[in-house]
C-alpha cells in the first residue's frame, strides 16, 4: 500500500454504519493538507491505513510523518518530525495520531520560536495535553485538543464532534452547553481555556506548566485511572501550582476505573480543593461525544453553567 497523504480529522469514517458520511468541505477553504505526527505513543500502522483511505475520499492531502509509521523511542526523532510538519509550507493543520505516554520528552525537544512564527491548528489530547499546555506556556497560538486518529477510528467520535472539530478550526461561532454548577461564581467568568488529562500535565516538570491565572481549566482522566491514582496525579499537580488562581474549573469524563459512586466523589474531592467556581459535564475527554477545545479562543460561563465561546480570529 502506498502511505501517503491524507487528511486530517475525517480518520472518523470508520464508522461502520457512518462509514459513509462525506467529509468534503468539513473544513475551511484553507485547509487542505494535514501532517498526521506521533509525540507520545505508536497508533499502529492499521490505524492509520484505515485513516489515510477513508480522508482521502474526502479530497484532503495529508503527510504522514514517519515515525507514525515507524514509532521511535527516541525523542528527539518524534520532535523533528513535529517541526518538519510545522515548516512545512503546506502543512495546514497538523493531527497527533494518539495519545499514550512519552510526550513530555517530546516537548523537551521542540523548537518553540519556530512554533511561535506560524499559526497552525495543532490537534489532540490525551497525552498530548502535555504539548498543549506547553504550547500555551511558550506562546503557541493555536493548540486544540480535541478527536485524534485513534478516538476517530477506534472508538469513533460522534458525529457532532466531528463537526464541532471543523468548526472549532475554522473559528466560527461555536452552540453553548449547558453546565451543571457546582460552585457558581459570583459573576460571569471569561477567560482562555487550557488543562487536559490531568495525570499527563501532573508529569510535566514545572517550568512547562502555563500560568493558569484568569484561565478555565478543562480537566479529564481516564479508565487506566482508579479513584486513589486520580487523586494522586491531582494533588501532584496541585502542588506544582496549576490551580493557583483560575478563573473556574470544569470537570469533563471522569471516566475512571470504578463505580459510578466513586467518579463523583473523584468530582466532590476536586472542587473540595480548589476555591474557584467549579463546573462539571463538559463532553470532552475518553468519550465519544468529544468537542475540541481551542485553547486560544475565549469563552464565557455565566452564574448557570451556560457556556457560550467567543469567535475566533483564524487569519
Amino acid at each position: 500500500m502506498k502511505r501517503a497523504i491524507l487528511p486530517v480529522l475525517l480518520c472518523a469514517c470508520a464508522f461502520g454504519a457512518e462509514s459513509s458520511l462525506d467529509f468534503r468541505g468539513l473544513f475551511p477553504a484553507n485547509v487542505k493538507c494535514i501532517h498526521i505526527v506521533a509525540p507520545s505513543s505508536h497508533a499502529g500502522n492499521a490505524v492509520v491505513e484505515k485513516a489515510t483511505n477513508e480522508l482521502a475520499k474526502a479530497g484532503y492531502k495529508v503527510k504522514v510523518a514517519p515515525s507514525v509509521w515507524t514509532y521511535s523511542d527516541d525523542p528527539a526523532v518524534r520532535a523533528r518530525d513535529i517541526m518538519t510538519a510545522w515548516k512545512d509550507p503546506e502543512t495546514d493543520a497538523i493531527l497527533c495520531a494518539r495519545g499514550g505516554r512519552g510526550a513530555w520528552n517530546t516537548v523537551q525537544k521542540l523548537d518553540f520560536e519556530v512554533l511561535k512564527a506560524r499559526d497552525i491548528p495543532f490537534v489532540g489530547f490525551s497525552n498530548i495535553s502535555v504539548l498543549m499546555n506547553a504550547f500555551v506556556a511558550k506562546g503557541v497560538k493555536r493548540p486544540i485538543t480535541g478527536p485524534m486518529c485513534t478516538s476517530l477510528v477506534n472508538y469513533p467520535s460522534s458525529r457532532d464532534s466531528i463537526a464541532r472539530l471543523g468548526a472549532t478550526v475554522a473559528g466560527t461561532v461555536l452552540e453553548p452547553t449547558r453546565l451543571e454548577v457546582r460552585r457558581a461564581p459570583a459573576q460571569t467568568v471569561v477567560g482562555k481555556p487550557v488543562g487536559g488529562h490531568w495525570p499527563s500535565i501532573s508529569r510535566m516538570d514545572a517550568s512547562w506548566l502555563p500560568d493558569t491565572k484568569n484561565r478555565v481549566v478543562f480537566l479529564e482522566v481516564n479508565k487506566t485511572y482508579d479513584y486513589a491514582k486520580a487523586v494522586e496525579t491531582f494533588d501532584l499537580l496541585k502542588g506544582k501550582g496549576y490551580f493557583k488562581a483560575p478563573a473556574a474549573l470544569v470537570l469533563c469524563d471522569m471516566g475512571i476505573n470504578g463505580r459510578k459512586s466513586e467518579k463523583e466523589a473523584l468530582r466532590k474531592y476536586i472542587t473540595d480543593a480548589v476555591s474557584c467556581p467549579v463546573f462539571s459535564g463538559y463532553p470532552y475527554g475518553h468519550v465519544k461525544k468529544l468537542y475540541a477545545i481551542d485553547f486560544g479562543r475565549e469563552l464565557r460561563i455565566t452564574p448557570d453553567g451556560l457556556l457560550t465561546w467567543s469567535a475566533a480570529d483564524v487569519r
